[in-house]
């Protein structure tokens, strides 16, 4: 979606879709309030004049929301992590600093695989597979030793062990003006490993040296 036309949808559902439903509400208000003191005759013609204009005031409404049905859909997936406000009624409502911090660490991958303002990049990233040991995958990353309970993809396509993510980064710089991030964490998607190394054993080092993955891989989200 460009980003003229999310602003057109923006302003479509938080700005003229309110007005013309309070002016809509207000118009019947005053025209049932008006009916009960004028005669028929007068009656009548205020009557059409009411159902022409919510005609085509409902007509132009549906029109522009199969127009703009695709905002809807990707406005639903919209979070902390992706841009910093809410749009009221026209008007920016920021998110708290403490829902940007929770979010900021939220794996999303699929929210933003949905959202056409974003473009997805491949990163991946050589690994030294140290072997498992209960529930726990280990690994040499850069003379960095992490472990992890995620699930371990073993498979004959890669010679060596790799962690594989997504980037995502704004197709169009000027959705940055309207609160998105321009440059988000990379987001986890598997490790793979040679399947010849499926049965090897890990063996011990010293538990204070073995690091959580998201200390390894700071600018990663799991």
């Amino acid at each position: 979606m460009s980003f003229t036309t999310w602003i057109a949808a923006e302003n479509f559902y938080n700005v003229f879709l309110p007005i013309v439903l309070i002016v809509g509400l207000s118009v019947f208000l005053v025209l049932v309030f008006v009916l009960s003191y004028a005669r028929w005759k007068r009656a009548k013609y205020l009557i059409l004049l009411f159902i022409i204009g919510a005609a085509v005031s409902g007509i132009y409404v549906i029109e522009k929301h199969d127009q703009y049905s695709a905002y809807l859909e990707e406005y639903s997936l919209i979070n902390p992590l992706i841009r910093d406000r809410r749009i009221i009624f026209g008007f920016p409502s920021y998110y708290s600093s403490r829902e940007n911090r929770i979010y900021a660490q939220l794996h999303d991958i699929e929210s933003l695989r949905n959202l056409s303002m974003y473009e997805e990049k491949l990163v991946v990233e050589e690994l030294q597979y140290l072997g498992k040991k209960g529930h726990f995958h280990y690994f040499d990353y850069n003379g960095q030793f992490f472990k992890t309970a995620k699930k371990i993809t073993f498979t004959k396509s890669t010679p060596y062990a790799q962690i594989i993510g997504s980037h995502f980064s704004l197709a169009d710089a000027d959705y940055q003006t309207i609160g998105f991030n321009k440059e988000l964490k990379t987001m986890f998607n598997t490790i793979l490993v040679n399947e010849n190394s499926q049965d090897v054993i890990y063996e011990p080092i010293p538990e204070s040296q073995v690091l959580p993955e998201e200390i390894v891989f700071s600018h990663w989200n799991f």
